[in-house]
C-alpha cells in the first residue's frame, strides 16, 4: 500500500470519507445496541460494504 505522502490529494480525501463512513456505521451499532444487536451489526456490515465499494469504485475511476 502506498504511503500517505505518495497518495494524491483526492485519494487522501476518499480515504478520510471512507473512515468517516466506518465511524458513522460504528456509532449506529452503539446507538442501536439497546434496541437490537442484529440490526446494529447489519448496519455496520452494510455501511462498511457500501463505503468500501464506493471508495474502490471512485479510486478505479480516478486512476484512469
Amino acid at each position: 500500500m502506498e504511503s500517505l505522502l505518495t497518495m494524491s490529494l483526492l485519494q487522501v480525501w476518499l480515504l478520510i470519507a471512507f473512515l468517516a463512513a466506518v465511524v458513522v456505521a460504528i456509532s449506529e451499532v452503539v446507538r442501536r445496541r439497546t434496541q437490537s444487536l442484529a440490526a446494529g451489526l447489519a448496519t455496520l456490515v452494510g455501511g462498511g460494504i457500501a463505503g468500501y465499494s464506493v471508495f474502490i469504485l471512485v479510486l478505479l475511476i480516478t486512476s484512469y
